[in-house]
């Protein structure tokens, strides 16, 4: 039996959720409702790479602080915690590495 398409985006996220929320497999639940699972399926994949998409344009500001650096060494470094992780760097770090660096941990 085939089931009806989704009729736009509002719809699908609406049903994309109530699905995850249902923890069946997407085939059983869009039968169980007269939806078309290769519409439902097709929504999803358009869904998930919004979210990807999203996620890798996303740059946070972040606190600097520097760190305590032995007196013989004389650098200054500087310690930014991004999320879980921690970036630690010099001073001597142009703003365009910083910036590549900053968005591969937001993507972790």
């Amino acid at each position: 039996m085939k089931g009806r398409r989704l009729r736009n985006r509002t719809e699908a996220r609406r049903l994309l959720k109530e699905w995850e929320a249902s923890g069946q497999p997407m085939r059983k639940w869009c039968e169980s409702r007269g939806l078309s699972w290769g519409s439902m399926a097709q929504h999803r994949r358009f869904w998930l790479a919004d979210q990807a998409k999203a996620k890798a344009e996303k740059v946070d500001f972040v606190e600097v602080l520097p760190t305590s650096v032995p007196s013989a060494q004389r650098a200054v470094r500087y310690r930014m915690f991004v999320g879980a992780g921690v970036l630690e760097v010099g001073d001597n770090l142009d703003e365009d590495t910083l910036r590549r660096l900053l968005r591969v941990m937001n993507t972790c």
